[in-house]
């Protein structure tokens, strides 16, 4: 009987080797003990043993496990893409004003890759929508944003939305979206560059500002449109009433982005405000960067441009394409 198992055990053995599942020694097979009891049962029990343990390595050789998941860093760069937002979805912009309040405004949105105005945006929107909170040049978090709430009369396009937990004032921007839109992150620049500044001159003489004095508020270099080339955003303003009512001759708030365009930079006016002779109660809007991202998820960068003066604020947004600068949002109180 000892010798029919042994016999047992040394085919398995040749089986299991051709089969390639793994490879066992002869030298390592020893005759089992016999165990008391029926020699037949125990001669049953050893092979469906054997037969166990060649059923397990075939089925491991034949179906190995699937590998693990990859997983994706999503960082919106080129190698990967910045993922799109969902099809019907409105993405809602909220801005906060360059002072202290509980609440931001509705500054418009995206839908089925169409921008939205401020007031098509807020009729869409029920509350509870969440939000990423971003400054210029990082993301901070996730709040979620009220329904929105139509500010009082003199203000009727501005919807107010609170954010929760209210922004830190170093915040700037909520958007309603799971994209990065910092993708590629803006470099300040000195307002004392004389190649800017020397953009900047030669505006104002061409538009009749020959004895202006040259302040450039903000100065950035950013990628807009992800092709590997950089543009330049330039913001100016002078003023000479600190107090916002009046403009002297000479006065003057403007932005230009400075591009490639084939083998030449061009300059590209987007906001431009110049003031020839002195007024009384003018109330004049000054216009700065307020920062650079992408609005809509589709991974090209937008230019938000805030407004303040005289019991004023208002955001403007603007996209680029090409050598086309577009206004595609405003707005403002009053």
């Amino acid at each position: 009987m000892f010798k029919k198992i042994f016999l047992l055990f040394l085919t398995a053995t040749i089986i299991l080797s051709a089969c390639g599942t793994f490879e066992v020694s002869i030298n390592q097979i020893q005759t089992p003990t016999a165990p008391a009891g029926d020699p037949t049962k125990i001669a049953l029990e050893i092979e469906a043993t054997s037969m166990s343990a060649f059923v397990t390595q075939q089925a491991a050789t034949l179906w190995p496990p699937p590998p693990a998941p990859t997983v994706t860093d999503i960082s919106g760069t080129p190698d990967t893409p910045t993922p799109q937002p969902p099809p019907g979805l409105v993405q809602p912009i909220v801005v906060y004003p360059p002072y202290d309040s509980p609440t931001g405004y509705l500054l418009g949105g995206s839908q089925n890759g169409m921008w939205l105005d401020s007031g098509a945006t807020a009729v869409l929107l029920e509350g509870g929508e969440q939000y990423g909170i971003y400054t210029d040049k990082a993301f901070l978090y996730t709040v979620t944003g009220s329904a929105p709430a139509q500010n009082p009369p003199y203000c009727p396009a501005m919807q107010a939305i609170a954010l929760d937990p209210k922004p830190s004032p170093a915040s700037v921007v909520a958007i309603g979206g799971s994209w990065n839109a910092l993708p590629r992150i803006p470099q300040e620049l000195s307002t004392e560059n004389d190649s800017y500044r020397q953009v900047i001159g030669d505006m104002l003489r061409a538009n009749g500002l020959v004895q202006s004095d040259i302040l450039l508020t903000r100065v950035l270099k950013v990628d807009l449109e992800g092709d590997g080339t950089d543009e330049v955003l330039i913001s100016a303003s002078r003023f000479s009433d600190e107090s916002g009512h009046d403009v002297s001759s000479g006065d003057y708030s403007l932005i230009v982005l400075r591009k490639v365009a084939g083998n030449t930079a061009i300059t590209i006016p987007m906001v431009t405000y110049y003031y020839l002779e002195s007024q009384l109660l003018a109330y004049p809007n000054k216009y700065t960067l307020l920062a650079v991202m992408d609005l809509n998820g589709d991974g090209r960068m937008e230019i938000l441009v805030g407004i303040t003066g005289w019991e004023k604020v208002g955001t403007l947004g603007y996209e680029v394409d090409q050598s086309a600068v577009r206004n595609i949002l405003d707005v403002r109180c009053p």
